[in-house]
């Protein structure tokens, strides 16, 4: 499919989605394969490029509309540490979960957007799936399992005490904010964080920051209903974690969570946690 002669970055490719697939919690992984020209030539992007330039590349944005709290925009970046390729199709893999306020919208609609407008978005084998149903927990966490329900208008976040660094079970463990406290800014390091209780779902992400704006939300691990903390679905979680396992005891379960980046002070990392019912 292409998308041509467009005069706006805005628009692009368009779907709407069937409102009854947006349940509370369910994991959605999009996967695509994007290339771009210009009057028949391939031409690049950048993949670390967040704001809107002319060097930015495909993005995915999930649009809710008349949904309780007002309109929802979630902007899905690749999770794909992967450079351009202008030769060829490049691909593009993001997931999200739907939260409380996207599973009210009236409407909920697919866009491929802001690309710089003298390009044709040029997009083959897109298709949305199911990446893991959680409403009905099974007995025991499934090896390779989901994750974030992060928001669509980024919250305030406030900081957590960073933890001590040994790793042991006598380490201080984070806990997931409150359902009505904040989502909470942990630091990078070796972390130990709380099992949450029955009947809520804790996240950890790992969110871009612009201008103190959340432009980016890649989840990376889980814990609900007092079970094991597990990592998120996807090349992304797994890559960033190094092939590590959590460490679990009773009541928490540990992580070296790596490094984060900042691109030259306008945009920088951080790893949040956010509860959810």
């Amino acid at each position: 499919i292409r998308s041509y002669d467009r005069d706006d970055a805005s628009h692009g490719l368009l779907q709407v989605l069937d409102q009854r697939c947006m349940v509370v919690h369910d994991e959605y992984i999009v996967n695509a394969m994007f290339k771009l020209e210009k009057e028949g030539v391939p031409v690049e992007c950048d993949p670390s490029e967040f704001s809107d330039t002319e060097k930015t590349c495909p993005s995915v944005l999930i649009f809710g509309e008349s949904c309780v709290t007002g309109n929802i925009y979630h902007r899905l970046y690749n999770e794909l540490t992967l450079p351009w390729n202008s030769g060829t199709f490049n691909r593009f893999e993001s997931t999200f979960i739907v939260d409380n306020a996207l599973a009210t919208c009236e409407q909920v609609i697919i866009k491929i957007n802001k690309v710089n407008p003298d390009f044709d978005i040029i997009v083959d084998d897109f298709e949305i799936q199911h990446s893991r149903v959680i409403n009905t927990p099974t007995e025991v966490p499934t090896v390779a399992p989901n994750h974030d329900n992060s928001p669509s208008s980024s919250p305030a976040v406030t900081s957590a005490p960073s933890p001590a660094s040994s790793g042991a079970p006598t380490q201080v463990a984070i806990d997931c904010p409150g359902l009505d406290e904040e989502p909470k800014i942990i630091d990078h390091g070796d972390v130990l964080i709380g099992k949450t209780q029955r009947g809520v779902l804790c996240t950890l992400t790992k969110r871009t920051f612009v201008g103190g704006v959340a432009t980016s939300i890649v989840p990376l691990a889980r814990s609900y209903d007092n079970y094991d903390w597990e990592t998120a679905a996807g090349e992304f979680a797994f890559n960033a974690f190094a092939d590590q396992e959590w460490n679990c005891y009773p009541t928490a379960c540990g992580i070296n969570l790596p490094d984060l980046l900042a691109f030259e002070g306008i945009a920088e990392e951080r790893y949040v946690l956010a509860s959810y019912e």
